[in-house]
């Protein structure tokens, strides 16, 4: 977890909050405590939102096959792992292609 990232998320969003509903000092002690803490978590929980994004990410796994296995009606982007090949292509609206655009 970037803790310095969390850190000005949290700084900014109490300023934020700051300026939308006056200065935290003329709040009492538990007031400020409970904005603070309110705050706080709402970043925490940005923090995990993001994270489990990025672990769906990293679990993406494209769909495979032979060559002959390939979609017949495939659709411009479309990323498939060719195993006779043993490389990952992409439709480019024309022909299948190596990732860098070389064709197949």
């Amino acid at each position: 977890m970037d803790y310095k990232k969390l850190k000005k998320d949290f700084q900014e969003k109490k300023e934020k909050l700051e300026n939308e509903s006056g200065d935290l000092i003329e709040r009492s002690p538990i007031e400020n405590a409970v904005i603070l803490d309110a705050l706080k978590e709402d970043s925490l929980m940005a923090d995990i939102e993001h994270d489990e994004k990025i672990e769906q990410l990293q679990k993406f796994i494209l769909p495979s096959g032979a060559t002959v296995d390939r979609p017949s009606a495939p659709v411009v982007g479309q990323a498939f792992f060719d195993t006779d090949l043993a490389k990952a292509i992409i439709y480019n609206g024309s022909a299948w292609v190596n990732f860098n655009g070389t064709v197949l």
